[in-house]
């Protein structure tokens, strides 16, 4: 009867332990997985400038694709770029076009991060993590053309200690929407600096050589707690297009303060401006130099969508060009 007894407690103490073990295990087990996902601009403008009064629904950007990790540090996104093609046809806004934005693998280990193929660009991601606004205007670099926000090529990040990282890139240098045509490329040399807390500094130089060497300058200057974000950075570029002389230059300063989670006013500044060849009175790039102004507030009912309505205006350098103002009501929305 004794050994009954001690026969059957022993069994179920090993039905308890066994399928223990074996969950920890299996729980230690790393599974493949991934998941899709969309995000998109959309808006409803007036223009408010000259006798215009203009007004249009669009749907200005979409983004779809899929993200798969395959490893503890192997992992590999594609995502397609739904616009406009960006050239200066008076038609090109009223056309859409799909790009691979990203095709490209990550590995990252420790304070290890290789990225390879056709990747996002480090030289915009953190200026617009603290601008924030994306969906309602481009970052001062993206907007002005002052580099490519993906490309082909690889690139390095590595977190030295825990106040200093460093980045190297190797791109095509033409982006995504062009295919690469010559043997020249682009190389970019980043460094961010954590000095304080809630503080950030980041300074960026690439350069690209052909029969002129395009080279271009972003220094950043970030604050960012829970309420508060505010962001200022100066940008120079040096023989545009490969044309001697052909510089730009520029700043942009933003900030926006968190009333509550779901209320957020913000405002923006930005400035730009071209050298001058030989007595010209204005600078190479003229018809584009000038400022912008935005200001507004952010709804955001929940945590997928944001709605935002906004003040836009832009003044030319040129005195005899007409300011462009206008009100934005925009919308992300992403899952």
């Amino acid at each position: 009867m004794k050994r009954s007894v001690v026969h059957s407690l022993s069994s179920l103490m090993i039905l308890l332990v066994f399928p223990t073990i074996g969950f920890s295990q299996d729980s230690t087990i790393f599974q493949p997985h991934g998941k899709a996902f969309a995000k998109v601009f959309t808006n409803f403008h007036s223009e408010l400038s000259g006798n215009k009064y203009q007004s249009a629904f669009e749907v200005s950007r979409a983004y779809l694709g899929y993200e798969f990790t395959m490893s503890k540090s192997f992992s590999g996104i594609v995502k397609l770029d739904i616009g406009s093609p960006g050239d200066e046809s008076p038609y090109s806004e009223l056309m859409r076009y799909a790009f691979f934005k990203n095709a490209g693998l990550r590995f990252k280990k420790g304070n290890l991060t290789w990225d390879f193929g056709l990747i996002d660009i480090r030289q915009f991601i953190i200026q617009e993590k603290y601008w924030r606004h994306r969906y309602i205007y481009k970052s001062f670099q993206d907007q002005h053309k002052f580099g490519v926000k993906a490309d082909l090529g690889t690139s390095i990040e590595y977190k030295f200690i825990k106040w200093l990282t460093a980045d190297i890139t190797m791109m095509n240098g033409e982006g995504y929407k062009q295919l690469q045509l010559d043997n020249t490329y682009k190389t970019g040399i980043g460094i961010t600096v954590f000095p304080i807390t809630h503080f950030l500094t980041r300074i960026y130089v690439d350069f690209t050589i052909k029969e002129e060497t395009q080279n271009t300058i972003a220094t950043f200057l970030g604050y960012k707690n829970k309420k508060i974000a505010l962001g200022i950075e100066y940008n120079f570029k040096s023989n545009t297009g490969f044309v001697r002389n052909h510089h730009l230059w520029g700043y942009s300063c933003y900030g926006s303060y968190q009333l509550n989670k779901k209320i957020e006013f913000f405002g923006r500044f930005d400035k730009l401006s071209s050298k001058r060849i030989e007595h010209d009175e204005f600078g190479w790039n003229f018809n584009k130099d000038g400022s912008a102004i935005i200001a507004g507030i952010q709804y955001s009912p929940i945590k997928y969508l944001k709605i935002a309505l906004n003040y836009q205006d832009w003044y030319p350098f040129p005195e005899n060009f007409e300011n462009q103002t206008f009100i934005y009501l925009n919308m992300e929305f992403y899952f």
